[in-house]
């Protein structure tokens, strides 16, 4: 397959996660996606057993949680599954927009669920798929704009590589620290992004998407029917519209009509 110095995908990330892991006991944020189960697949390959955890809101039990559940039933490892209290959303964003000074929607919300996953994790390093988004190119701008044009795909890829604020990964490395983490990123390594961006779009996402990881996880997926296409964590767990909450309630004093005006004012003080 090519790729420089691997290979293929499953052995640039069992090589990122023996660089990235440390004695003791791992955690392992579990969406049931193909980036934190291809993680888990490849920390099993390492005889590393980790304990996962996944997230609700309350009320909401979202497509994530469903597929962690069938994960670890399947390879037998422990869940932990956190539920996310409606009555926290003023206070949380309060303290990611003030204390982590995060005012972009995205950010704001994909990192929103760090607060109360972090509190209940035991284990000091926490693994992740956060940041493959960003060399797979799976957003619908990429899927338009790279597919076929290899070049504008590398420009996009580079420049996020060059950039730690993209996907949040400086954000939540900061939440993490806060907590006394260490937040474990196999996919920002250079085993995996050299990898990455040896590829072309249609070599990652043909014929499906993120066609590479089930290539190179192809005896875990044929043991379970787990794949599933990319999903916004702010879209599919519910949080998107539960931010847009805030727009309506006494804190938003400078009646804004978009949620990340009313970030930059919590961030400014000047609301709440």
């Amino acid at each position: 397959m090519g790729g420089g110095e691997v290979s293929d995908l499953r052995t640039a990330l069992v090589a990122a996660c023996r660089t990235q892991l440390a004695e003791g006991p791992v955690a392992l944020l579990l969406s049931g996606g193909t980036d934190s189960l291809t993680v888990l697949w490849s920390l099993l390959d390492l005889g590393v057993r980790p304990t996962c955890y996944t997230f609700h809101l309350q009320g909401k039990v979202h497509a994530d949680v469903v597929a962690a559940k069938i994960a670890c039933e399947t390879w037998g490892l422990p869940l932990c599954i956190v539920q996310i209290p409606r009555s926290s959303l003023l206070e949380d964003v309060k303290v990611l927009t003030g204390k982590f000074r995060a005012t972009r929607k995205t950010l704001v919300q994909c990192a929103h669920p760090l607060l109360h996953l972090l509190p209940a994790i035991a284990e000091e390093q926490v693994f992740t798929g956060l940041t493959a988004d960003d060399w797979w190119g799976s957003s619908k701008s990429d899927a338009i704009n790279c597919s076929g044009n290899h070049a504008e795909f590398q420009r996009r890829r580079r420049a996020r590589l060059q950039d730690v604020e993209t996907s949040g990964y400086a954000l939540w490395q900061r939440i993490a620290e806060a907590y006394g983490k260490r937040l474990c990123v196999p996919y920002r390594s250079t085993e995996v992004t050299s990898w990455m961006l040896s590829r072309t779009w249609e070599q990652l996402n043909r014929p499906k998407q993120k066609q590479a990881a089930i290539d190179a996880f192809i005896a875990e997926y044929s043991r379970v029917a787990i794949y599933r296409r990319n999903c916004n964590l702010q879209c599919g767990s519910g949080i998107r519209e539960w931010h847009d909450t805030l727009l309506s309630r006494p804190c938003n004093v400078n009646r804004r009509t978009n949620v990340v005006a009313l970030y930059k004012d919590l961030a400014a003080g000047v609301a709440g």
